[in-house]
């Protein structure tokens, strides 16, 4: 059996070793349009092991907390997003894989997506602080409050969240003037291609098997 690794969210290390070998091929597989449903086994796998097991933590919109700091957070970091986008010149409201009539921020949610680790970054310090995180305090949301200064890193080096997200808009801006073909994103963690790749496919098979077991999950709040 491997040794576990840091499982890692943004620059903050949660207290338990996550195997991510699995994260990692999900990743590399995953094809346009996701049709081997990659995002959503990762998805239900994070969810499992990102938060400390005496939390018995199941994701959704209106489940037990710490989905209350989240849905604070992700709704922050979607207006940030927003403000992003109009300020590249473009419509929040038409989304590229997001698309829903009443929905003005389609496109935000797309774009956000890579930013997301950010705020469960924030939520899991407050967590490990031993705050009370059954209700939004004004503390909680200060905090929460702070991801737009979050610094993020990227291949010219670090930027405040707010900023860097614009550099993301702009970036994707250039992409539909057919001037470019990269969006630009930070990059959370360095993994490296130095891995031991002993019993990685018996791993991988194991946690598969676990999320096909697991039962559908609810749908996001964004």
């Amino acid at each position: 059996m491997k040794k576990p690794v840091p499982f890692y969210s943004g620059e903050y290390a949660a207290k338990g070793n996550i195997e991510y070998e699995n994260m990692l091929y999900w990743a590399r597989s995953v094809r346009s349009g996701d049709p081997d449903n990659y995002e959503g086994r990762a998805a239900a796998y994070y969810w499992k092991n990102v938060f400390p097991k005496k939390i018995e933590f199941f994701r959704g919109r209106d489940g037990n907390p710490p989905n209350n700091l989240l849905n604070y957070g992700y709704a922050i970091l979607r207006a940030i997003v927003a403000r992003g986008l109009v300020c590249s010149g473009l419509l929040p409201t038409l989304g590229i894989h997001h698309r829903n009539k009443y929905n003005a921020y389609c496109l935000a949610d797309d774009i956000m997506e890579p930013y997301r680790p950010y705020v469960d970054q924030i939520v899991l310090r407050i967590i490990d602080k031993g705050e009370n995180f059954l209700e939004l305090g004004n503390s909680i949301k200060t905090q929460l409050l702070g991801i737009a200064t979050v610094d993020v890193q990227f291949e010219r080096g670090k930027s405040p969240l707010m900023v860097g997200l614009q550099s993301t808009t702009f970036s994707l801006a250039k992409c539909y003037e057919e001037s470019s073909r990269k969006i630009t994103y930070p990059t959370i963690m360095n993994f490296g291609s130095k891995r031991n790749h002993r019993n990685e496919n018996e791993f991988i098979q194991t946690c598969e098997e676990e999320y096909r077991t697991a039962g559908d999950e609810e749908d996001l709040p964004f």
